[in-house]
């Protein structure tokens, strides 16, 4: 939990730098680590407080996903009552009506963002509720939202192999983000028309996509800052190699990294920087007006500057679970472990 204050931190200063309005969203299991077991009243806190921080943050949109039904789907509808942003089109009850908003529209810079939420398999729903097939749930939200925006992005905790299934039957998908935590950070990938890409999770990276948007057109990655990126290493890498040099010209010296090993690395920069022009140079011979996007993954390592307001709602977050440790020591109830700080 204690990443979300930098997580804060550096999406102001990431809008800043760019000078362009952030859509923030994601794509689910955000609340619980697992349906192993049940939520303790730590893990309930705790995603409370999650969902608080998030609404702090001004995030757009969070799917359902099927680790954020752990402790039922009472929990999360009251927070939506409260107006938390959750997405789901497939999850539904007993008449097939959705539980949640199953999309929404937002405005960036004078594009409308649609969005779309689906949720995976896998949780324990109660009596009257299911999760429907979201093949027959997602062609309907497609044409309501291709009629009215400019971006549609969905939002998906199923399978890798339904996420690429959705990729290659609907090309009016511009951006799939997924929530798999068996993948990790993905980096983006273009399929068709679509790019599809994911973070990953329990907080521990930023997730940072830029985008230069021209509707219709095709993706086609910017690899501008990949280049200054490799450069910047390139440099590093061949003072080192003066240094090493140098120093083995002294006698009786011994070079902890051998000169070898960054030659090597040098010439793995040299490919990488040759490889990216060559792309560019495609890009550019084609002729062909593309959306232009760049990522990144920013590691909310402790060294990280941490909002203020949020930092201090994780401190009164950590308040409540030791003040109902103290209760259920005086009522001689179980007291649970705090994992207030896995996320």
């Amino acid at each position: 939990m204690g990443g979300l204050s930098k997580k804060a931190f550096q999406i102001s200063a990431v809008s800043a730098r760019f000078d362009a309005p952030a859509v923030i969203v994601d794509a689910g299991n955000l609340l619980f680590e697992s349906q192993a077991a049940p939520p303790t009243v730590d893990d309930k806190i705790t995603a409370a407080g999650i969902m608080d921080i998030q609404q702090l943050m001004a995030v757009d949109a969070v799917a359902v996903g099927p680790h954020d039904l752990a402790a039922g789907i009472d929990f999360l509808l009251a927070s939506r009552r409260n107006g938390f942003p959750w997405l789901s089109a497939n999850l539904v009850d007993r008449n097939r009506s959705p539980l949640f908003a199953p999309s929404l529209t937002i405005t960036r810079s004078g594009l409308d963002i649609g969005i779309i939420g689906l949720t995976g398999a896998g949780a324990l729903l109660p009596p009257g509720t299911h999760l429907a097939d979201w093949r027959e749930i997602l062609p309907r939200q497609l044409q309501h939202l291709d009629r009215s925006s400019d971006m549609v992005i969905v939002l998906s905790s199923l399978s890798l192999a339904e996420d690429i299934e959705i990729i290659k039957q609907y090309p009016q998908v511009d951006i799939l983000i997924t929530a798999d935590s068996s993948q990790g950070n993905m980096a983006p990938t273009i399929t068709g028309q679509t790019l599809m890409t994911q973070t990953q999770s329990q907080g521990k990276y930023l997730g940072q996509l830029v985008i230069d948007w021209l509707p219709g057109h095709p993706w086609a990655q910017d690899v501008s800052l990949d280049q200054k990126r490799i450069q910047e290493r390139l440099g590093i890498v061949e003072r080192r190699i003066r240094r090493t040099a140098q120093r083995n010209l002294s006698p009786g010296t011994i070079d902890a990294v051998p000169i070898d090993r960054l030659q090597q690395e040098k010439e793995g920069l040299l490919r990488q920087l040759a490889d990216l022009r060559t792309q560019q140079e495609k890009i550019k011979n084609g002729g062909i007006p593309a959306s232009r996007f760049t990522h990144s993954f920013i590691g909310l390592s402790n060294s990280l500057q941490s909002d203020t307001k949020v930092a201090e709602k994780i401190s009164q977050v950590k308040k409540s679970i030791a003040d109902s440790h103290t209760r259920n020591r005086s009522t001689g109830s179980p007291v649970y472990g705090d994992k207030t700080m896995r996320n």
